[in-house]
């Protein structure tokens, strides 16, 4: 699965989860992902594609 997220929207608690981790192969964001947030991803085997 393709998820495509605003850099804004990570980190931030809510009352659900919209998407599981586990489920993303490719997570496409701007480049105001910090470098942590993006290991994080990598880690957990998610390709990360800043545009």
């Amino acid at each position: 699965m393709i998820a495509v997220v605003d850099s804004t929207k990570l980190g931030r608690i809510g009352f659900n989860q919209v998407l599981d981790i586990s489920r993303i192969d490719v997570l496409v964001i701007d480049e105001g992902i910090n470098t942590e947030d993006k290991a994080r991803f990598e880690q957990c085997g998610v390709q990360v594609v800043v545009v």
